[in-house]
């Protein structure tokens, strides 16, 4: 349906969105190196790249795009102020790219895997920061809050990498390493309890 061309966008990440007949996704690189947001209308076989990312805020997506109301969500792994990644907020009938929050090590920075959005609010992890061995964060997007809610450490399990799986009103993933074979980890994470 299409060829990836360098300069509308190379290196595509993540899973395609179907909203409204079309398909939106990434791409990591292209252009100045920093990757798209494109849209691909398969009825009129188009290929239209929407926002090319800017290393003041934010580059190399690596996860799938969110649709809310309309608007589409995601994650950059790197770029923004402290080069650590940003939320970011895309509005594809105005065409308006919005960031939503920087990461930074001190509240965990490179997101790894894709925002989930449960009851207005988006979870997800951080490789590095916190602590030191990344963070699972809750963004309130109805009130621009970002917060911690835990901190991974070597013993338990540290550096998570994928998706949040949400199963039973809880949390599931994995991390690349600790545990007590420092090779990684299956964990459970319960939000209401904060366990």
């Amino acid at each position: 349906l299409h060829h990836f061309e360098y300069d509308a966008g190379a290196s595509p990440r993540g899973d395609l969105l179907a909203l409204n007949d079309k398909f939106y996704g990434l791409t990591e690189e292209g252009g100045e190196g920093y990757g798209f947001i494109f849209e691909y209308d398969p009825a009129a076989d188009i290929y239209t790249p929407l926002h090319e990312f800017e290393y003041s805020t934010g580059v190399s997506p690596r996860h799938n795009l969110i649709p809310v109301n309309g608007k589409l969500y995601g994650m950059t792994h790197e770029g923004g102020d402290d080069g650590s990644g940003v939320i970011f907020e895309y509005d594809p009938t105005t065409d308006t790219y919005v960031v939503l929050h920087e990461f930074n090590y001190n509240t965990g920075n490179y997101p790894q895997g894709s925002l989930v959005f449960i009851n207005d609010k988006f979870y997800g992890m951080t490789y590095e920061g916190g602590i030191e061995y990344g963070v699972i964060f809750e963004y309130d997007l109805n009130n621009d809050v970002y917060e911690v809610i835990h901190e991974f450490s070597y013993d338990e399990g540290s550096n998570p990498t994928g998706n949040l799986i949400v199963a039973n009103n809880k949390f599931y993933g994995m991390t690349t390493q600790g545990g007590s074979q420092g090779a990684g980890i299956i964990f459970e994470y319960d939000p209401i309890a904060e366990t």
